[in-house]
């Protein structure tokens, strides 16, 4: 996506890299919970390349869904990737799941929530991070209780039936870039963009 800026009476042409940009905006969400200032600076990085990736394909999906396309819509209406790039099914397999559920927003924020206390971090993160999982989804279930006695029940199960696809998504993504992307990759953008290489990677670097 070219997006034009205007400054100082000139415009600048630039691309927006939306993957960079969705990761900064993930990362930034993770260090807000306050029980991440909790945990031992190697499960913050073990927490934060587990549930970043995941992060960014529930923000995409999520405003796909609410913009009503079934391909990958950005915040500034941008189609990233497009649907001839090689990686575009990786990218919408999260679509048919919130499509199919019609994700509120605050089950789509308490959904995220949920899968950044899931990884296994030390003992006693693992402590922390259940004690607000529980309490997390313990809102998940009330809410969808309060919305239908009914179906509240179903519609929670199915909810939480979505991280068997955002895992599996996670996955063939990560495979994905180191078969096809990492080989390709010049050294020297590879050190450019350390960050996103660090997130696709299964390497754990401490």
């Amino acid at each position: 996506m070219v997006t034009y800026l205007w400054i100082g009476g000139f415009t600048s042409k630039y691309l927006k890299i939306w993957s960079l940009c969705n990761a900064l905006i993930a990362t930034e969400y993770i260090e807000n919970f306050t029980f991440f200032n909790k945990l031992s600076a190697k499960d913050q990085y073990t927490l934060a390349r587990y549930a970043i990736l995941t992060c960014i394909n529930l923000q995409v999906s999520y405003v796909s869904m609410c913009q009503i396309f079934e391909c990958c819509i950005q915040p500034d209406a941008a189609e990233e990737p497009e649907r001839d790039e090689k990686h575009y099914s990786l990218a919408v397999m999260s679509n048919d799941p919130m499509i199919c559920c019609q994700i509120q927003l605050v089950e789509y924020l308490l959904l995220k929530a949920i899968y950044i206390c899931n990884p296994d971090l030390s003992q006693d993160s693992q402590v922390i991070i259940s004690k607000e999982r529980r309490r997390i989804v313990n809102i998940l279930f009330d809410h969808c209780l309060r919305n239908s006695k009914a179906n509240g029940p179903a519609r929670f199960s199915e909810h939480l039936g979505i991280f068997h696809v955002l895992e599996r998504q996670q996955k063939m993504q990560r495979n994905y870039c180191l078969l096809c992307i990492a080989p390709i990759l010049p050294k020297s953008l590879k050190n450019r963009i350390g960050f996103l290489h660090e997130i696709m990677s299964y390497e754990n670097k401490l």
